[in-house]
């Protein structure tokens, strides 16, 4: 028999809260309790399932309808007949002559965890493909309309190109032939000076 507490001393001692009693059709739902059996389905690879009592109401379980929530006499939380949290062994299919027949947890745990490498491992493979793929499609050559836009911009950039230059060649000449009109007018005052020196030569001569 189990030994929780005041199990035995009615129902004012302890009190029946989650999952169904074999008298009854009633499924017995708690939020707290609900979600203790939910941490502990987790751990143990249990889904959550949808059951209707006959009420017709829908009543969500994180384990098998027989299992049951007890609350004790010390306020403390158990749980009653765990014959089905796990899967039966297909090695024993007479489940009146064989009824605790199970897969063990570490066999499921097992289980899970190759699954989800086989998953890890073909998403990887699926990468690897679509990159492969990706790498080898040819090149899409530009449409007609893009090949005619793109030579109307080269063509621009040229003629801009051309402009710039010509522009770059005016302002040179232009340097060129201010540069030359100095110089010329340099050339001429110093001639005019030389030309006065000679002057005041020749008068200095004839007044001796």
């Amino acid at each position: 028999q189990s030994i929780i507490p005041g199990i035995f001393h009615g129902d004012q001692a302890s009190s029946h809260v989650y999952g169904c009693m074999d008298s009854t059709d009633t499924i017995k739902f708690d939020t707290n309790f609900h979600g203790l059996m939910q941490k502990a389905a987790e751990k143990l690879h249990i889904k959550e399932h949808t059951l209707i009592d006959k009420d017709g109401s829908n009543v969500t379980l994180a384990s098998a309808i027989e299992t049951k929530g007890i609350i004790g006499s010390d306020r403390r939380h158990y749980v009653l007949d765990l014959t089905r949290v796990f899967p039966r062994d297909a090695n024993f299919p007479d489940y009146k002559q064989h009824p605790t027949a199970l897969l063990r947890p570490e066999l499921i745990m097992q289980y899970c965890w190759q699954k989800v490498r086989e998953q890890l491992e073909r998403a990887k493979q699926e990468a690897i493909k679509r990159k492969k793929e990706e790498q080898q499609k040819p090149k899409k050559e530009p449409a007609a309309g893009d090949k005619n836009q793109k030579a109307a911009k080269d063509d621009g950039d040229e003629k801009k190109k051309g402009e710039s230059v010509k522009e770059a060649a005016a302002a040179a000449a232009a340097t060129a032939a201010a540069g030359g009109d100095d110089k010329k007018e340099e050339t001429e005052r110093e001639k005019k000076k030389g030309d006065k020196a000679s002057s005041s030569s020749s008068s200095s001569s004839s007044s001796s």
